[in-house]
């Protein structure tokens, strides 16, 4: 009896296919009729060749001779790969503009009491720093000094 595999499950066997063989994408681009966002992956099999992967309909779309028999490949599994790496990358960088722009957003996405972790971390280290400045030599010190020798 054979078992269907799920589609996480087929995704998770040919992205480590893919890192075994180290495919990577190598390109990506738009296509002009559509404006669909085209990746570009090695081929396993056949030297200099790439395999265009297609976010279409709702997809992944690969034109490699496994995808042509409706079978998960692993150029599909590395173009997804690479589009999850972005999406984080994504997320990272609204939250870093987030920070930059007051902390209303900060506020509403975190849990009430790791923000206010957050803030009290923050006050202690702003504390910290200016007693350092309090504790530095110039201002501690009327002394006379010179820049030159």
């Amino acid at each position: 009896m054979t078992t269907k595999h799920t589609k996480q499950q087929q995704y998770e066997r040919m992205r480590e296919v893919a890192q075994r063989d180290h495919l990577s994408v190598v390109g990506r681009g738009v296509r002009k009729s559509d404006g669909a966002t085209v990746y570009a992956v090695p081929s396993r099999s056949q030297a200099n060749r790439w395999h265009l992967v297609v976010v279409a309909y709702g997809g992944l779309v690969c034109d490699c001779t496994a995808a042509q028999f409706n079978r998960y490949c692993c150029h599909r599994a590395a173009a997804r790969a690479r589009m999850e790496a972005e999406a984080s990358a994504t997320r990272e960088q609204r939250a870093l503009e987030a920070s930059l722009r007051g902390d209303e957003l900060l506020q509403a996405v975190m849990d009430p009491s790791d923000y206010a972790d957050l803030k009290a971390r923050e006050s202690e280290q702003q504390a910290e720093r200016a007693a350092r400045r309090e504790r530095g030599v110039l201002v501690s010190s009327s002394a006379p000094f010179s820049i030159w020798k």
